[in-house]
């Protein structure tokens, strides 16, 4: 089988299906199938799961607070408002579909996420590659599809979408997808360190140089998640299964 790195997608009406052979474009295809993960796990979980007009609330009510970026991910996540609505969500949840308690605390870290990356959009600050890449390739019948093989990084992850499909394990399996391109990304890209503080993450709207744009855009989910507020879903099912290590490859 010859090189190939591809995510092939369909859901009801939702559909992305594009490729390469690395190493062309690997790096920004890996940014841009990223980007399109969490933007779907974003989209899925308050159409799937209630109480998020309740989160919405706590979290609109901490970006009019006007605070520092730093300050307001902070309340996201640890603040009482938006604590009590995310907890909210996950005792439902966790209800719901009996998960256990590793899963449980995958969701946990789930709606966290989700916090941390609406208010980096309210702000402008969510730093994600926008424009397609890669070839584009048929779509299978409902369900989703990663598959890497590049020199020892193989991946084949698949998950089917069908009546009996819970959407927990929608859910979980982007998270884990989300996960996979984070660890090939830190392998296989060269990532120079953003050398600045969250509050001086420029917004989206700034006029910046290609060379700019790319430092920002590599080095933007490792400055969120030093400072512990990750921005993919990857770190969430890391707590269920820790992400394999690349044979031959140090990770950064």
């Amino acid at each position: 089988m010859e090189d190939v790195v591809m995510f092939v997608a369909r859901h009801g009406d939702w559909q992305y299906s594009r490729s390469v052979h690395p190493p062309e474009a690997l790096c920004p295809f890996l940014l841009r199938v990223s980007a399109v993960v969490n933007e779907r796990v974003d989209a899925l979980l308050p159409a799937y799961f209630g109480g998020f007009d309740a989160l919405h609330t706590a979290l609109d009510s901490i970006v009019s607070s006007g605070k520092p970026l730093s300050k307001q991910l902070s309340s996201a996540v640890r603040g009482k408002k938006a604590r009590e609505a995310w907890s909210s969500i996950l005792e439902s949840i966790v209800s719901e579909y009996s998960l256990d308690k590793k899963p449980a605390a995958a969701f946990k870290d789930i709606l966290k996420i989700y916090s941390t990356r609406y208010i980096l959009r309210a702000n402008d600050r969510l730093w994600e590659l926008g424009d397609d890449v890669g070839d584009a390739v048929d779509a299978p019948a409902d369900g989703y599809q990663f598959i890497a093989k590049y020199g020892n990084w193989i991946v084949v992850k698949k998950q089917k979408i069908s009546p009996k499909t819970r959407p927990v394990d929608v859910i979980l399996y982007l998270s884990s997808v989300s996960s996979s391109i984070y660890n090939g990304y830190s392998a296989f890209c060269q990532k120079e360190p953003l050398a600045i503080a969250i509050d001086d993450l420029p917004s989206r709207s700034a006029s910046l140089d290609k060379d700019s744009l790319m430092r920002i855009l590599a080095g933007f989910y490792e400055l969120l998640q030093r400072s512990k507020f990750p921005a993919h879903y990857g770190p969430a099912y890391d707590n269920i299964k820790p992400p394999k290590r690349i044979r031959g490859v140090k990770t950064k």
